[in-house]
């Protein structure tokens, strides 16, 4: 058996995996995109965290998802909307991803941005750059109502810091019944409920042919000019023009975008100069222990595979057919 991982991953948990895996040949990719191993006829291919933001080394690692021999792939995200994920399921490639890996950094993110709103965090720090002294009034969170738009991990992860400064929750979800941690919940089709009654929407739902362009003009309207909205689930369930519009016309008080429908998103976009709103470059679930997180995942799921036990977050279809 053949497994090709970074060489982040071997190097932190060499001995366990050799444990697991005695009689398995590793394939490691260098941090200079070159394999310490034949990388052909992998069975195996972890892609893990280290790979983000380097286009080498992804190519490298994407690659191996070609070969005919492979049999499990251990995705580096919880989204699995692109059409590289479905192609692989339909070669009968065994897939599992990241689902709640990165649900306490990106749940970190939307309060950290909810709390820089409230207090004008921004307005502050160009005034201090500016010798001004002035006020910025703030706004009491113990009376304000985060929306969650997509109760899963990251939504979970958030209701609780949320509550943990005294906000009112509310959120949307597919199945209904009793939720710890939610002061209302509502289903999808109350979505113009959820965000009239929300003075922050945070969208933490995953890409689907149902939930492209589920946030639009009528949405935004949905709205009051007191709200502020955050989105790190995908940019294609945002409609970037209706999103301008509501900015521009103060439909909106402000927003915090992590992910847009071009990333990294060109220099030359209006989406730069759109007032009040905040575009950080797809970062939300970056943190320290990501890799130790998805390190660890990985480990159980070889232990699981080899044993003949299900694999935890095994994804049997990916919910979106366009590209």
């Amino acid at each position: 058996m053949k497994i090709v991982l970074t060489r982040e991953s071997f190097e932190s948990r060499r001995d366990q995996l050799i444990t697991l895996a005695p009689d398995a040949h590793w394939v490691v990719l260098d941090r200079d995109a070159t394999f310490d191993g034949d990388p052909e006829g992998s069975d195996i291919v972890f892609w893990g965290p280290g790979v983000f933001g380097d286009k080498v080394r992804a190519k490298a690692l994407r690659q191996q998802l070609n070969d005919p021999h492979l049999q499990w792939l251990q995705g580096p995200s919880a989204g699995v909307d692109h059409k590289l994920w479905s192609d692989l399921l339909s070669r009968g490639v065994r897939l599992t991803n990241a689902s709640g890996m990165y649900a306490e950094p990106m749940a970190q993110y939307i309060n950290a941005w909810v709390l820089a709103w409230a207090q004008g965090l921004g307005g502050q720090m160009l005034r201090s750059q500016h010798h001004e002294w002035s006020p910025i009034p703030a706004e009491d969170l113990t009376s304000a109502t985060i929306g969650i738009v997509g109760y899963g991990g990251i939504g979970k992860a958030c209701a609780r810091i949320a509550k943990a400064v005294g906000m009112r929750v509310i959120a949307s979800r597919r199945t209904p019944g009793p939720e710890d941690g939610v002061d209302e919940l509502f289903h999808p089709d109350q979505l113009h409920q959820l965000l009239a009654a929300a003075d922050y929407v945070a969208i933490t739902i995953p890409l689907t042919d149902a939930t492209v362009g589920l946030i639009s003009a009528d949405e935004f309207a949905a709205m009051g000019p007191h709200t502020v909205f955050i989105n790190v689930a995908r940019g294609e369930v945002v409609d970037e023009d209706a999103l301008s519009d509501a900015l521009n016309r103060g439909l909106i008080r402000g927003a915090t975008i992590d992910v847009t429908h071009t990333e990294p998103l060109p220099a030359e976009s209006s989406l730069w100069d759109v007032p009040n709103l905040v575009i950080t470059p797809h970062q939300s679930g970056d943190g320290p222990r990501a890799q130790e997180r998805l390190d660890d995942l990985f480990s159980d799921n070889l232990g699981r595979y080899l044993r003949g036990e299900p694999l935890i977050n095994e994804v049997f279809a990916t919910g979106r057919t366009v590209s």
